[in-house]
């Protein structure tokens, strides 16, 4: 999910994809550790983060990320 320049959200088809280029890849792994790691407080990166859906991007997402980008490659 990233916004969009009318500041709406726009939803990624591909799961890991948190920067929605196109691909899971390097580029998302460390968006989404910078999100974990609380560097990046991005809205729609947080959100685009949270793999269990549960509210918070944080450790307990880190195997729906690993999982999505595994399935998506």
């Amino acid at each position: 999910m990233i916004d969009d320049a009318l500041g709406g959200a726009l939803v990624c088809l591909i799961p890991g994809d948190l920067n929605c280029n196109g691909a899971a890849d390097m580029n998302d792994m460390i968006i989404f550790i910078a999100v974990l790691l609380g560097m990046d407080t991005k809205a729609s990166h947080i959100a685009a983060s949270d793999f269990d859906a549960d509210g918070q991007a944080n450790g307990d997402d880190i195997q729906g990320f690993v999982d999505s980008t595994l399935m998506s490659n």
